[in-house]
């Protein structure tokens, strides 16, 4: 993934948006896209904790704004959204050149059963059930920046 002048994105994207106060050089990085401001800071709070560095967006639309100007390594991503929902997103995230190999973890409220058929399509590499289960959400963090590590750059990333 090219690499993106950090000064230039936190100068064009609202503070009330993204919350990185710097650069954080050679440090995970996780954009967390849902449009309600508790589950981002949740998210935020945990990860940075545990180490990670994080953005954030309201949605699917700030959240491609958001990859055009921050190198981000993984997706976590809300299914209901205003705006552009999380599989919109995901699709628009296909398409794109750069975005394309970037693993989606989707973090939603919705029954699984109803959105599995989903899982794999558009580089969605997990999908996960609110309220959150901890446990299960670092494992899938770590899963995914463990493929990322270890996949060619033209395999697609997908999981259960």
């Amino acid at each position: 993934m090219p690499s993106h002048n950090n000064q230039a994105a936190q100068r064009d994207v609202p503070r009330d948006r993204v919350g990185t106060q710097g650069p954080l050089k050679g440090m995970n990085r996780i954009l967390i896209v849902d449009d309600e401001p508790d589950h981002r800071l949740v998210l935020r709070t945990m990860l940075e904790g545990s180490g990670y560095a994080c953005e954030e967006a309201r949605n699917g639309i700030e959240a491609l704004e958001v990859l055009e100007g921050i190198d981000v390594n993984v997706v976590l991503t809300d299914l209901q959204m205003p705006r552009m929902d999380g599989l919109q997103f995901a699709e628009r995230m296909a398409a794109h050149a750069t975005f394309k190999s970037i693993p989606i973890i989707i973090v939603t409220s919705q029954t699984l059963d109803l959105i599995q058929p989903v899982g794999g399509k558009n580089n969605i590499f997990m999908m996960l059930s609110k309220p959150y289960e901890w446990t299960k959400v670092f494992r899938a963090v770590a899963r995914a920046f463990e493929i990322i590590e270890h996949a060619p750059r033209e395999v697609s990333l997908v999981g259960t």
